[in-house]
């Protein structure tokens, strides 16, 4: 009745109707037991690790740079140390006010970034005293 390539064709049919009966059946539904809740939403911003070593590192070679400086000028060099010394400490009093407000801010400006959202939308009403020079 058939010849040989309508019987290829026709089982390669059959055969492939096979394949999609088999790739059409629904997966079994999956039940969750002891779901965790969402996980803290991440800060709004990211510090890199290595940046903040590289500063550090940077910061610390300059001081030493700095003190052994200071200790040469002391040790060969005693009256340039007195007029160092002299200025330094006249640059560390004229600073100290400027630097001390700017240390509050900083340090408000990162305990607003650490803050998290839901004690953030219910503490807007209170205003720091820092963010009054906003």
């Amino acid at each position: 009745m058939f010849d040989v390539s309508q019987k290829r064709l026709v089982q390669s049919l059959e055969e492939a109707a096979r394949v999609f009966r088999e790739v059409v059946k629904p997966a079994p539904p999956v039940v969750v037991i002891n779901q965790m809740p969402p996980s803290q939403p991440s800060p709004a911003w990211h510090q890199d690790p290595e940046l903040s070593a590289v500063g550090a590192a940077v910061i610390f070679f300059t001081l030493v740079l700095l003190v052994g400086g200071c200790l040469w000028l002391r040790r060969y060099r005693p009256a340039s140390w007195g007029r160092v010394k002299a200025g330094g400490w006249r640059a560390i009093k004229w600073l100290a006010l400027p630097l001390s407000w700017l240390c509050g801010r900083a340090a408000a400006i990162l305990r607003h970034l650490h803050q998290s959202p839901e004690v953030a939308s219910t503490s807007t009403d209170q205003v720091s005293k820092t963010e009054f020079f906003i």
